[in-house]
């Protein structure tokens, strides 16, 4: 069993990622270490949460004074659950007569690294904790990604790699040193994955299935993304202080950006393909909104197929249609739902003089189940199968790849050089090379 502590609470954890790691812990896969944030109701909440869906009590946790540094995930008859904050080791806990102690909940900055250290054997056993999970604010989430790294814990990081041009850089060369050192010492490489959804969505796959039947689609000439996605004042995600007050380049556009950009990348031929030359117009439209939020570019693949991407998040309307234009066909993918009311993408597929020949699917969202699944089983493979990560193959290379840092850094490049392109009056420019 994958032993995973989740760091970040907020609304993506609690919202998103909280039903896929419960169909996980429930499955007998994976079981949850703690949860942790910067602010210990937060942290609070999530961990009830998962205690309320897994049936362990927690109703007895209080909050005292104490000393230590560290969270007891082993089990025992008795159990002591504790909660972690703070400069001095602030402590909460309850003792528990059960098999299966609930969810620990811990807290504060400062005693993260020292949870995350307790790893490399000076208080835990070295199988108390494999992986972690970390959904925090984008230019926070590189120094954590380290902290896990470098006690060789794997780690699964929402998307993007970092929140400007040189925490992206960064983070490449970290990891490559990091895996060298590893291997010159002949110890494990830990796993650097970044969670990026829509490389992992079904629908996405599928069309990219459909791409690949060269005698019916032809080779890929265009595609074209149209986003309408209104990001109204006083919702949730709006609320959130790291967006408002947004440290990394590019604001909403590139926060949400870096995924159309692994979606074109992916879509754009039937072994998906790289920008070569980058032009767009990018601007401000909203004024709560801050920096930019509304895009028109175009550009080059390194295949020569043709993009175009219309993206906003000014409008009142709302629209999402993807279409890749082949020479004998045409396959759009438009958000909408099902008669169940479930959200996800409708496809469709012609071809050329063959007009009974179409296909019309519904696929609902699936990107954030399918990347968490593939990390708990290359965390199963590695941790539990004695494999290593060069000697992945089949399925578990495939979803190496898709949570691969690489894949990560040229989603970052394509945004950044649209932006990089807008200040310049759209400018034609080459996106980064890793």
């Amino acid at each position: 069993m994958v032993v995973v502590g989740l760091i970040g609470a907020g609304i993506f954890a609690r919202e998103v990622h909280f039903q896929k790691w419960i169909d996980l812990a429930k499955s007998g896969s994976v079981e949850i270490a703690w949860t942790w944030s910067r602010s210990e109701g937060s942290s609070k909440i999530l961990a009830e949460k998962y205690n309320k869906e897994l049936g362990l009590s927690d109703e007895d946790t209080a909050t005292a004074n104490g000393s230590g540094t560290g969270v007891d995930t082993h089990e025992s008859d008795t159990k002591e659950s504790k909660s972690v904050s703070g400069d001095g080791g602030h402590i909460g806990s309850t003792k528990q007569e059960s098999k299966k102690k609930a969810i620990p909940h811990c807290f504060g900055t400062d005693q993260l690294e020292l949870i995350l250290k307790e790893r490399k054997g000076q208080n835990m056993e070295p199988n108390t904790l494999h992986a972690v999970c970390i959904a925090l604010p984008i230019t926070e989430q590189p120094d954590v990604c380290k902290m896990a790294l470098d006690s060789c814990i794997h780690v699964l990081v929402e998307k993007p790699i970092g929140g400007s041009r040189d925490q992206a850089c960064d983070m490449l060369v970290y990891y490559d040193k990091l895996a060298k050192e590893c291997k010159d010492a002949s110890k494990p490489v830990p796993l650097y994955c970044i969670a990026e959804n829509f490389r992992n969505e079904q629908a996405f796959l599928k069309a990219s299935e459909w791409l690949k039947e060269t005698d019916k689609f032809g080779k890929v000439l265009q595609l074209s993304l149209v986003a309408f996605m209104p990001h109204v004042k006083g919702n949730k995600f709006e609320q959130t202080e790291w967006r408002r007050d947004a440290e990394h380049i590019g604001g909403m556009l590139f926060d949400t950006g870096v995924h159309l950009a692994a979606a074109v990348r992916l879509l754009a031929g039937p072994d998906g393909a790289n920008p070569k030359s980058v032009s767009a117009f990018v601007c401000k439209k909203s004024e709560h909104l801050p920096k930019v939020d509304s895009m028109v570019s175009i550009m080059q693949m390194d295949n020569d197929v043709q993009v175009s991407m219309n993206v906003t998040f000014a409008s009142a309307t709302r629209r999402w249609e993807l279409r890749i234009i082949g020479e004998k066909g045409c396959i759009s993918l438009t958000r909408g739902q099902d008669p169940d009311g479930r959200m996800g993408y409708i496809m469709n597929a012609e071809y050329e003089n063959k007009t009974n020949d179409k296909e019309n699917v519904f696929m609902p969202f699936s990107g954030v189940d399918t990347e968490i699944y593939s990390f708990s089983r290359l965390c199963e493979a590695l941790c539990m199968e004695n494999k290593s990560i060069d000697t992945l193959d089949g399925e578990l290379q495939v979803f190496h790849e898709r949570l691969s840092p690489q894949q990560a850094f040229c989603d970052f490049a394509l945004v950044e050089a649209c932006l990089r392109s807008g200040e310049s009056g759209a400018s034609c420019v080459e996106p980064m090379c890793m």
